[in-house]
């Protein structure tokens, strides 16, 4: 947080012993294998685990809001924050989920032991210094198994939820729920109903919902909303707070609007990469090109990259608002004056523009669910087209089938034009090859064509 003013703007982290960091990575090792090969971990929590994202749980709502919108309907989509999670965590109620959950009486003593009988205090300098104090709840700030005891220990918040889907990563909830428009009402208590019930699990375990912070949106076509708009209809109300139904909504770092249009987040791109630029400048005279690369390589193209996958059904006007930043960014790094033409300073860079380097973004993560399996929640929309199986061998080679579809909206879906690039590019040919490969397979198509 910049320039906080308050104390409980400071979030400290715990100086840990380096040989216990080694040791939390052992046991981290062998929990996660054991919580793998049980199928324990929650089915939707996309954080601190191998092959998940934000990215991933990003598409997921995405695509199930898109194909909403195929079959006519609207998306409520909640997002709910909970208030120093990590620092919420109840001791005995871990342990007693890690029994739950088959782990042994040595292991559970083992991480009890791991958890209580600490102590912290705040030390600025020697004259100046708090006295200690124990740590009654939560997980290590900054340790190698805090934030997995943490996924087990919110490892059975799906079960209160009765109506609603939901996306998790650590703390950050996300439920949405599809209906047509004439059951608004209906499906709004639905979705109060689990969010109260989230809200009975949080007090259940020490947990702490901010409902003044929670984010909530109606998601759709512009048609669909325009009708609810004329509609009269009741506001969010859960526990005595209102919760207003905004235009747009920050989600994991990508501002949602109502249609997923995404021109606010294409906005606050070109806003963020003009003020990195304009730093830049001022020492334009001082960097040689190749540093100047490495340094638009290093802090632009990774704001312009995040969470591209998304931006599939991306308007034609917001992608050239875009292509025109990420061409300042070439004539900063080459010099090159507005007036000429910067295509050929893209193929002397060896860059790709926005378009093609989307396209390999696709590319390598339908490659990489296929490959891989995971995430399961995107893997398991795929299916081959000559059987109703599965895609589960990686020896196979079968295109994936493309579902029907109406609306244009769910034809640019991440979860279709992953489908077509794959059949497309031939990537079964490739299974098992290294991510390397396959991505030099997929470069080496986009400079020939």
């Amino acid at each position: 947080m910049t320039n906080p003013k308050v104390s409980k703007d400071y979030r400290p982290v715990s100086i840990l012993c380096v040989l216990g960091k080694v040791l939390e990575k052992l046991v981290h090792m062998q929990v996660t294998e054991f919580l793998n090969d049980h199928s324990l971990f929650t089915v939707n929590q996309s954080g601190y685990r191998k092959g998940y994202s934000t990215i991933t749980a990003l598409l997921k709502v995405t695509d199930d809001v898109r194909e909403a919108i195929d079959n006519r309907l609207l998306s409520f989509l909640v997002l709910l924050d909970l208030s120093k999670a990590f620092d919420c965590v109840h001791h005995d109620l871990l342990c007693a989920k890690l029994k739950y959950l088959g782990f042994s009486d040595s292991t559970v003593n083992w991480f009890k032991s791991y958890l209580t009988s600490r102590c912290h205090r705040v030390f600025v300098s020697f004259d100046n210094k708090s006295d200690w104090a124990d740590i009654v709840t939560g997980v290590p700030q900054g340790s190698v198994l805090g934030p997995l005891l943490f996924l087990i220990y919110l490892f059975d918040l799906p079960e209160v939820l009765k109506s609603c889907s939901y996306v998790m990563y650590a703390d950050d909830i996300q439920l949405y729920i599809h209906f047509p428009l004439k059951d608004f009402e209906t499906y709004q208590n639905r979705l109060i109903s689990d969010i109260e019930n989230v809200i009975l699990y949080c007090d259940k375990h020490n947990l702490v919902l901010n409902v003044s912070k929670t984010q909530a949106i109606i998601l759709g076509t512009q048609r669909f909303l325009t009708k609810l708009a004329d509609m009269t209809v009741s506001s969010l109300v859960v526990n005595g707070c209102v919760i207003p139904y905004k235009d747009n909504v920050n989600n994991l770092g990508v501002i949602f609007d109502s249609t997923l249009s995404w021109t606010d987040q294409c906005t606050l791109l070109v806003q963020r990469v003009l003020g990195i630029l304009a730093q830049l400048r001022r020492c334009f005279s001082f960097i040689p090109p190749n540093i100047r690369k490495i340094l638009v390589q290093a802090l632009v193209m990774p704001h312009l990259d995040y969470a591209s996958v998304l931006f599939t059904d991306i308007t034609d006007c917001n992608n050239l608002m875009l292509q025109r930043v990420q061409n300042s960014c070439v004539r900063f790094i080459t010099g090159a004056s507005r007036f000429e033409h910067i295509t050929p300073y893209y193929d002397s860079l060896g860059l790709l523009k926005l378009e093609k380097r989307r396209f390999l973004a696709v590319a390598v993560m339908v490659y990489k669910i296929i490959n891989t399996g995971i995430p399961s929640y995107l893997f398991d929309k795929y299916q081959c087209t000559a059987s109703s199986n599965r895609c589960v061998t990686r020896s196979s080679k079968l295109q994936l089938q493309i579902p029907n579809h109406r609306t244009e909206k769910y034809h640019l879906s991440f979860f279709i034009q992953s489908s077509k690039i794959w059949n497309e590019l031939q990537l079964y040919n490739y299974m098992g090859k290294s991510l390397n490969v396959v991505k030099g397979i997929v470069e080496k198509y986009l400079v020939d064509n």
